[in-house]
């Protein structure tokens, strides 16, 4: 868990997860900002992120389904839960 962009990051390179679910829009730091740094760690560039949107995603769409998937605010926990699925059975959902 984290609360800002750099926190994630750092928890992100601790904890080596399997997928990263996270809101775009985190203080600190744009969300945009932390796919692209976890793009860029050789050992974390393969994760897949789940981007959850209270905003028009339209702006940072790109960035966010080439990292997995984008889900706009509200969004019902079983949706989150079947994309989280599909990401770690190593396919790529696009929502």
């Amino acid at each position: 868990m984290a609360s800002d962009a750099l926190t994630a990051v750092h928890a992100a390179v601790k904890g080596k997860p399997h997928v990263v679910v996270m809101d775009i829009g985190l203080p600190g730091g744009e969300g945009t900002k932390v796919i692209q740094n976890l793009d860029s760690l050789p050992q974390l560039a393969d994760v897949p992120v789940v981007v959850l949107s209270g905003r028009d995603p339209a702006k940072n769409r790109a960035i966010a389904l080439a990292a997995g998937a984008v889900l706009k605010k509200p969004v019902a926990a079983a949706d989150v839960f079947g994309v989280v699925e599909r990401a770690l059975d190593g396919t790529r959902a696009r929502a």
